[in-house]
């Protein structure tokens, strides 16, 4: 081989090295995420036996583009998930709507872990910093392994505590059976630790007897970390089934709970009507009935908010934002609109009252007086980022105007 091609050939050699060093270190800065269909993903993770990871993002999305930037390139994560898994990143408000409809994404960012069948292994929503989302996966990756492991010792506290660890965002109902199988596999004296108490937080069943036993000892739980939130985990469950259910006997002992709850955790800030009145109004708010949420809302705000214009504007805003098609139709709106009146005069040079005031008219097709409440709005208006959001408000309502 003469100098020429001696040279030429190892030209060739160093750029060929240089590239797959190039390419290699490419693959470890960040997660490689594939270009791939769903469907696609699922055939690729039966071939390789490996689990997907999917990254479900807006584009809008701060959060979203902080993981693209910060976390998906951390080295180590990189190699961990390019290693075991099939990545795939997917604008939830684009592509893979099937799947996103499925699986209810309305959140970002969405991180799901799903196995070669598409079961959903592992879900979180928001942003994980690096060691956290490595922990995301390997918890995935192991959890096969924690469920055999499981099977042939079901009565290992801490194979159990771990196992209820990794179950709990994805499996609740299996959750909820694993703790309370082993709860009932040791003796009553031994509930009450601290370590029987790491079990117990994880039964969501309001009506097993381990429930009734816990309030029965009230004494000896209430003062352990986590009490009030378990309690009002459970309150919270009995309202959604007594929503699904539409049963009233259910949210009166939903209510009943809850007020139990927070006596015995010393957070009763207001008397028990207010608690009542609060949950009522959800529940109708909850099955449909508009009208009954309706006035059971104006009972409450009357009763216990009639002084608070922020809270009444707040409220106000809310309503038209969660009903307008429901309060258009039965003719509600003036309802908001009462409340943000009493705004007006509690704090008449608030610039708060006058925006709402604003949003209800401009709602309801009156955009002259909207105009009229959102430029003094602005009048009074001095916080910078308060003035861009009325600024904006204006801008549209002149934008509508001048269509008409």
């Amino acid at each position: 081989m003469n100098k020429t091609k001696l040279a030429l050939y190892l030209s060739f050699l160093f750029l060929f090295i240089n590239l797959n060093s190039l390419l290699a270190n490419d693959a470890v800065d960040k997660i490689l995420f594939h270009e791939l269909s769903w469907s696609e993903a699922l055939e690729m993770a039966e071939q390789q036996d490996k689990l997907i990871f999917v990254d479900f993002y807006a584009t809008w999305c701060g959060p979203c583009k902080w993981m693209a930037n910060e976390v998906f390139t951390d080295y180590d994560v990189a190699e961990y998930f390019n290693e075991n898994f099939i990545n795939l990143s997917i604008d939830a408000e684009k592509e893979e709507l099937e799947l996103v409809e499925s699986i209810m994404i309305d959140a970002y960012p969405t991180l799901i872990i799903f196995n070669a069948e598409g079961d959903i292994v592992r879900r979180n929503v928001g942003a994980l910093a690096s060691e956290d989302l490595l922990y995301f996966g390997e918890s995935a990756i192991q959890l096969p392994d924690l469920a055999s492991a499981y099977e042939e010792d079901p009565t290992d506290y801490s194979l159990v505590l771990s196992y209820l660890e990794q179950l709990i965002d994805t499996e609740p109902e299996k959750a909820n059976e694993v703790a309370i199988m082993y709860l009932n596999s040791i003796e009553k004296s031994g509930l009450q630790s601290l370590d029987s108490w790491e079990i117990i937080k994880y039964v969501s069943d309001y009506s097993a007897s381990i429930i009734d036993y816990v309030m029965e000892n009230s004494e000896y739980y209430s003062v352990l970390d986590g009490f009030e939130n378990f309690g009002m985990g459970l309150f919270s469950a009995m309202v959604y089934e007594s929503v699904y259910k539409e049963d009233l006997i259910l949210l009166n002992e939903a209510i009943d709970f809850e007020i139990e709850i927070r006596k015995i955790s010393g957070t009763m800030s207001f008397e028990e009507d207010y608690y009542r009145l609060e949950t009522e109004y959800l529940f109708y708010q909850l099955v449909g009935d508009i009208d009954k949420y309706i006035v059971l809302y104006d009972t409450f705000l009357r009763k216990y908010h009639w002084e608070e214009a922020e809270y009444l504007c707040s409220s106000a805003i809310q309503f038209i934002d969660d009903n307008y098609y429901e309060v258009t139709e039965l003719d509600k709106m003036q309802m908001a609109m009462t409340w943000a009146n009493r705004a007006v005069e509690l704090e008449s040079t608030n610039w708060y009252p006058h925006f709402t005031v604003a949003i209800i008219q401009y709602y309801d097709d009156e955009f002259d007086d909207a105009y009229k409440n959102a430029s003094l709005s602005l009048e009074l208006v001095e916080e910078p980022d308060y003035k861009d959001m009325v600024a904006e408000l204006l801008a549209e309502i002149e934008m509508v105007r001048s269509d008409f």
